[in-house]
């Protein structure tokens, strides 16, 4: 009775190696690829930058262009992009139908008054 019993267990064992083997090898592993991000760090740069800052309390969409394209000269060889500034959260802009990414900067206003404005900066490559 005993022997049958180590058969048994042993048969059993066997039938897990098997099928483990047949999952690691047969079976194909699925590949997943994490999506590339850019590195560019508008935040970081333009966030502190004074002359930047004016621009956006401002409103003034070339003095902006100008900033990107002074500190970030390889821009445009990569990547094409469009800028918004509103009080409002939640504005939307038309984008293109391709992988957008977006950076933002809450400006609270200038040293000598309050005017919330959010810069958000859409870019997406050529």
């Amino acid at each position: 009775m005993k022997k049958k019993a180590y058969l048994k267990t042993l048969e059993a064992v066997f039938a897990l190696v098997l099928t483990f083997l047949f999952i690691m090898f047969v079976v194909p592993p699925r590949m997943v690829v994490a999506p590339k991000e850019p590195s560019i760090d508008f935040v970081g740069l333009l966030g502190q930058n004074p002359d930047f800052r004016n621009c956006i309390v401002a409103e003034n969409y070339p003095c902006l262009h100008t900033a990107i394209d002074s500190l970030y000269p390889e821009l445009n060889k990569t990547y094409e992009y469009r800028l918004n500034i509103s009080s409002d959260p939640n504005s939307v802009i038309d984008l293109p139908q391709k992988e957008v990414y977006v950076d933002s900067v809450f400006i609270a206003g200038n040293v000598s008054y309050f005017n919330p404005k959010i810069l958000r900066i859409y870019y997406w490559a050529r």
